[in-house]
């Protein structure tokens, strides 16, 4: 029910239904909902995706520096995914607040993000400037992500056979050794699976753990 998952938008949508509030409040709890663009008068026909827009949005009473937004678009319709982007979008520039932006997708990684960090395995394999990581990928993994994403409009899709490596993702353990993408990387050398790479830096703000560029 709304009133139990977001009060804001049940005191909004529905006002004679809603609770006693103190003057001034109505204000403070709207501002959610008025930020996302919700009309006053669409009573009852809130979808679930217009009710995550407005979840994505802090409350008036809290001024966060940072937010950890750990997949907050997934499992949404394509036509809201792009709205709540915007809206994170919206917060980091008028109201100056940082994200922590938690995602399996890097095609919205480099929409969204200023800086990336490619992680596999609990650990970072490539990271900087995310134009520098997703235009110029060195890591074999975010090589792979990239080649993953669909390309609207393409004859056909990109190919991914090198990739189609049979080896399981591998269960990270403190006595375990090498790159963990190596059993999966079609670039993989000895040294690969006895020691980790050190951090290489490929430009100003580009790095990578890999032994091809050492």
């Amino acid at each position: 029910m709304l009133e139990g998952r977001y009060p804001a938008l049940y005191t909004r949508l529905y006002p004679e239904l809603a609770p006693q509030v103190l003057p001034g409040d109505m204000e403070l709890i709207s501002q959610p909902v008025d930020f996302v663009g919700i009309n006053y008068y669409t009573r009852g026909v809130v979808s679930y995706d217009q009710e995550r827009l407005v979840r994505n949005h802090p409350p008036g009473d809290v001024e966060p520096d940072v937010i950890l937004a750990d997949e907050p678009i997934s499992m949404l319709d394509v036509s809201i995914r792009l709205g709540i982007l915007n809206l994170m979008m919206d917060l980091k520039d008028q109201h100056d607040i940082a994200f922590m932006y938690i995602t399996h997708d890097i095609a919205t990684a480099r929409y969204f993000a200023e800086r990336t960090a490619v992680m596999y395995v609990g650990h970072m394999v490539e990271w900087g400037n995310s134009d520098a990581v997703t235009q110029n990928p060195r890591h074999p993994y975010t090589q792979l992500l990239l080649a993953a994403v669909p390309q609207p409009g393409a004859k056909k899709g990109r190919d991914m056979s090198q990739y189609q490596h049979k080896a399981d993702i591998p269960m990270w353990q403190p006595e375990s050794t090498g790159c963990p993408f190596a059993q999966r990387c079609p670039h993989a050398r000895p040294e690969c699976s006895s020691r980790l790479p050190e951090v290489t830096r490929i430009a100003k703000d580009h790095f990578v753990r890999c032994y091809l560029y050492e």
